[in-house]
């Protein structure tokens, strides 16, 4: 049902008449050039004259046009279905009886509830695929998508059809979608125990770097196994060989049986290492899937050695060394002048304190540094010569009676871009003590980026007191104050926590000691590890002679599994990039080697990567259906067997509470935008220009 309305009174309608009335008349009325016509044709004209000016005078007071709409939404019902191994595991003739049941009982409570159909694994998905075959099951990421897709408002119930084994997320008794609706949920599986011995978790770090000793933690699992043996082996799997690094017998003490064994094993190799964790089966085991595991670990090359070139002892130079060693990337020793340097091409960055100083100069140890290009951090201090720092560098020149000192805070540039920091650290740095900063004018050079400004007293200046410099290739750090172990003291005071001095030194060190990527072509992943499950995504970029992003070329890229089958694929472009999903591979070990031509120039790209086998569903068959009554108990539902799933329907059937709601919109038009009046408007004045034409008037 529709009506009009209006922004203006209704009486208003009279005059949009009179003025169509009014315009007729002056043109048709007692008009002498129409005398010789009959007066049906000049009454034609007069109307059609009446009828445009009556309308356009109608739009002019904008009326609208209401529409009210009634629709009937039944209530929404979820059906819910775990896809994972592990219901078929032990049993799979349940799956065709079972399907047609549930089919035959959806289709019956269509005629009540819209029922939405949703399967849950590694993810979440709608509709069913009755396949059975997802290696995780994550049921509360399947709530947490249901209440993010539907309108729970008028979600009236959830059927939850799983065994209660839940292997990555979080617990789904703790969902808030089981306060909102009742969860039925209809348990699968069996709650019996069976002799099974099994790799439930391991823990590594992902990267190592060589010659470093790690350790690797197996979590051992035994069920109805007491006073067993068992063979428990590490090997270290490189192509088509296998060398073994450890070996222990194992007893089974108890039933049921928990043990942690940690193996400490050496990197001895570079690159991603295959390492793969097996138990012997036991007597009378039935699932076997769960003995051994494959687990792939990065080791770097080499950590990064940091010099530290200092005048004299000074508590600065221990604040500094504790936050680099607290990260294993660095490599740090100390020394003192005049001690001689050797070997200087291995260091990743030389920082110096108080040098240069009145009689220690440096300048061949900079010029030594800079043929290797090594970049420099400097600490300024007391003992600083400055007048021989400003000549070995030109990032900052400082002027005036340098031998009188200030005592500087921080204050962050808030332009800075550089790095970024964590938010605590930009509320510590301002709080941190000041240290003790030479007394002088600063003039910085123009390629430096300043990061903390001096705050003398209560004035906040434009002095640098923390500045870096990026000069052809070759980067540099002046810290114009020493006393950083004040800073290192206050943090600990006021966090309890070294951490936010240790983020400040990691973050100046790691831009300093970075080399700019001069590479026109790159090929990149966004890890270097993937779980089977895991589509795999490479992104290339490919640069002019300007570096500017392109993507004109072809981009050919070759991947090789460890047993030498070859695969070939082009990447994409998109925007000015390249892009390739590949899917999913099987586990194992990959290189890959990505090749284009551009400008007459070939360039190519390398690396490899690893897929790592995950069958979480393998580790546990045991049926959790506490959980799925726990569930349903805290939610006002009902749990239900297979066997009584007709139950469950007939409940929903006589639930009175579910009833269609009714939703009444209210659609609005204004008049002023529907096309047909404009035409109509436009033929009116146009039939009557044609027949003013046609019967001779003009």
């Amino acid at each position: 049902m529709g009506e009009f309305s209006f922004q203006y009174p209704s009486s208003f309608l009279i005059f949009c008449l009179l003025c169509g009335l009014g315009l007729s008349l002056l043109l048709y009325y007692k008009v002498n050039t129409w005398n010789d016509r009959p007066k049906w044709f000049v009454f034609t004209l007069a109307c059609l004259r009446f009828l445009s000016a009556s309308l356009i005078a109608f739009l002019l007071l904008n009326p609208l046009f209401k529409n009210f709409k009634k629709e009937i939404k039944k209530p929404v019902l979820v059906y819910l279905e775990d896809n994972s191994k592990s219901l078929k595991a032990k049993d799979s003739s349940w799956i065709k009886p079972y399907i047609d049941q549930r089919d035959q009982m959806i289709n019956n409570l269509e005629e009540k509830y819209e029922v939405k159909k949703f399967e849950f694994g590694n993810e979440t998905k709608q509709d069913f695929s009755n396949f059975y075959n997802q290696s995780k099951s994550n049921p509360y990421a399947a709530l947490e998508y249901v209440a993010d897709v539907l309108d729970v408002q008028n979600l009236k119930a959830v059927i939850l059809h799983s065994d209660g084994i839940y292997n990555s997320g979080r617990n789904p008794l703790y969902h808030p979608l089981l306060k909102m609706a009742p969860v039925y949920t209809v348990l699968h599986g069996d709650t019996v125990p069976e002799k099974d011995l099994s790799i439930q978790r391991i823990y590594n770090n992902e990267i190592i770097y060589s010659g470093d000793k790690f350790s690797i933690q197996v979590d051992l699992q035994a069920h109805h196994a007491a006073n067993e043996k068992f063979l428990f082996q590490i090997f270290k799997v490189e192509g088509t060989q296998v060398k073994k690094l450890h070996e222990s017998t194992e007893l089974i003490k108890s039933n049921p049986f928990f043990v942690a064994k940690e193996v400490l094993l050496e990197a001895s190799s570079v690159g991603l290492q295959r390492y793969k964790v097996v138990t012997s089966t036991i007597q009378g085991e039935r699932n076997t899937k769960n003995n051994q595991r494959d687990l792939f670990i990065e080791v770097l090359d080499a950590k990064k050695k940091v010099l530290i070139y200092a005048l004299s002892p000074h508590p600065d130079l221990s604040a500094l060394k504790d936050a680099m060693i607290s990260n294993k990337n660095y490599d740090v020793s100390i020394k003192y002048f005049p001690e001689a340097l050797t070997n200087v091409d291995q260091y990743t960055l030389a920082i110096f304190h108080q040098l240069p100083g009145a009689n220690a100069q440096i300048s061949s140890t900079i010029q030594l540094l800079n043929s290797f290009k090594i970049p420099a951090v400097f600490v300024v201090g007391n003992q600083t010569d400055i007048v021989a720092l400003n000549a070995i560098q030109d990032a900052v020149q400082i002027s005036g009676n340098t031998k009188n000192q200030n005592e500087s805070q921080a204050v962050v540039n808030s332009a800075f871009s550089l790095f970024t920091m964590s938010d605590p650290l930009q509320s510590s740095i301002v709080k941190y003590p000041p240290l003790s900063v030479p007394f002088g004018n600063f003039k910085i050079d123009p390629t430096t980026s300043t990061f903390l400004y001096q705050k003398i007293g209560k004035v906040e200046t434009n002095y640098p007191l923390w500045i870096f410099q990026d000069k052809a290739g070759q980067k540099t750090c002046l810290i114009m104050g020493e006393g950083l172990w004040k800073w290192r003291m206050a943090d600990f005071i006021n966090s309890n926590s070294f951490l936010n001095f240790n983020e400040l030194v990691s973050k100046t060190l790691l831009y300093v000691a970075s080399k700019d990527d001069k590479r026109k072509f790159r090929v990149s992943q966004s890890k270097k590890l993937y779980e089977e499950s895991e589509p795999i995504l490479f992104t290339g970029e490919l640069y002019n002679d300007s570096y500017e992003k392109i993507n004109e070329a072809e981009v050919k890229l070759d991947l090789i599994s460890k047993d030498r089958k070859n695969y070939s694929y082009s990447l994409g472009k998109k925007d000015n990039y390249y892009e390739l999903n590949i899917g999913t591979l099987p586990a194992g070990e990959y290189s890959y080697k990505a090749s284009t031509t551009w400008n007459k120039k070939a360039h190519s790209a390398e690396g490899i990567f690893g897929v790592e086998a995950i069958d979480m569903e393998s580790n546990n068959l045991l049926a959790d259906h506490n959980l799925l009554r726990n569930m349903s108990d805290q939610s006002g539902g009902t749990s239900y067997n297979m066997s009584t799933i007709t139950a469950l329907e007939a409940q929903l059937q006589q639930d009175n509470t579910s009833k269609p709601i009714i939703y009444q919109h209210l659609d609005i038009k204004p008049l002023l935008n529907e096309k047909i009046l404009f035409f109509i408007i436009a033929l009116l004045l146009l039939v009557e220009w044609f027949l003013r034409r046609f019967w001779g008037s003009y």
